[in-house]
């Protein structure tokens, strides 16, 4: 399959970056912690809807519409702290903009562990 294919690794997101941290965030809103939670919690609210669009569009292989919702998602889940998530969008964004890469379907299931690990990080870390 694709994850066996030479180079597959290259693409794969930083697995040292943290699931979420909170730091980034803290230092936005100037360690502000009502601020934080607030924006933790309206990234809960937000996101699952970008996630299923975003998944949406990879099923059905809209590069365009990719490169958009992945872009929007990996800037949201970076200023919230979720850097991996974040990574592994801007991965996904210039696959998307890459018109001979390999088709984008591969991208799904890792979006999906990536988003339920910052949710339950945020559930874990913040009672969401």
């Amino acid at each position: 399959g694709a994850a066996t294919a030479p180079g597959a690794d290259a693409a794969a997101p930083d697995s040292a970056l943290p699931t979420l941290d909170l730091t980034v965030l803290r230092q936005l809103v100037g360690g502000d912690e009502t601020a934080v939670r607030e924006l933790v919690d309206a990234f809960a609210e937000s996101s699952p809807a970008q996630v299923a669009a975003l998944a949406a569009a990879l099923g059905a292989g809209d590069r365009a519409q990719v490169a958009s919702l992945a872009h929007r998602l990996k800037s949201a889940a970076r200023s919230v702290g979720a850097l991996a998530l974040g990574d592994l969008c801007a991965l996904i964004e210039a696959d998307a903009r890459e018109p001979r890469a390999r088709a984008l379907q591969h991208w799904a299931g890792s979006l999906e562990s990536a988003f339920d690990a910052v949710l339950d990080h945020m559930r874990t870390r913040q009672g969401v």
